[in-house]
């Protein structure tokens, strides 16, 4: 399923999906907005792709990411001009707040000839998390990602690019209930359900996205 990129101006969060418990939640102000989180029944995940943003008194920087359990409570403040984004996932969660910094997660070259791109992993199999799996993928302009292509039926993931425009990238679906082509632009929000999702990014930018993978209790793992 395809969502076009939230428009600037948001006072508060505007939920842009939710898929049987797993949300993501968005907002792009043009002026500092401070949101109050309730204690909630499920795990979340912060995260700025432009601008900044502090939770639990600390200043998380571009593509940085909170990790907030389902017990917390208390303010999250998103500067003017960044997009922010909260996803939840209906697990409630025995862990505690932690933050992970893009600056320091590898970044590993994945894939061969016009298939490789860049992935950074931030919750990885072995981060502590009920359900999350997530990270970012930076392709190489003409580059393939999701390929060669895969599904993991069961285990809902969504997308949220950036770094695409001036260009664009094509994110194809691929499944038992048909074939879709949907062009994308910085902040558009793909959600998976099932099948395959290879996706391609122009010779003149490349592209990346933010990817969220909730998997249910047991399969908390990047295979089948």
């Amino acid at each position: 399923m395809f969502y076009k990129a939230m428009e600037r101006g948001s006072t508060s969060l505007i939920k842009i999906f939710d898929y049987n418990g797993f949300s993501l939640y968005g907002i792009r102000p043009t002026s500092n907005i401070e949101l109050e989180l309730a204690a909630a029944p499920s795990e979340r995940l912060a995260f700025a792709l432009k601008g900044s943003f502090y939770a639990n008194g600390l200043r998380l920087e571009e593509k940085d990411m909170a990790y907030i359990p389902s017990d917390y409570k208390g303010k999250v403040s998103v500067p003017a001009d960044s997009a922010f984004y909260l996803v939840e996932s209906n697990f409630p969660s025995a862990y505690n707040f932690y933050v992970r910094r893009y600056s320091d997660v590898p970044s590993l070259e994945v894939g061969l000839r016009n298939y490789t791109r860049r992935v950074k992993t931030m919750i990885g199999e072995g981060d502590p998390a009920m359900s999350f799996l997530a990270g970012y993928t930076e392709e190489y302009p003409g580059n393939w990602s999701s390929y060669p292509p895969h599904r993991h039926e069961g285990k809902p993931e969504t997308y949220i690019f950036y770094d695409v425009d001036p260009g664009y990238a094509v994110q194809l679906s691929l499944g038992d209930q048909g074939e879709e082509a949907h062009v994308v632009h910085d902040y558009d929000v793909f959600l998976i359900t099932g099948g395959y999702h290879p996706h391609v990014s122009s010779p003149l930018t490349g592209s990346g996205y933010a990817w969220v993978i909730s998997a249910p209790p047991g399969k908390r793992r990047f295979q089948k």
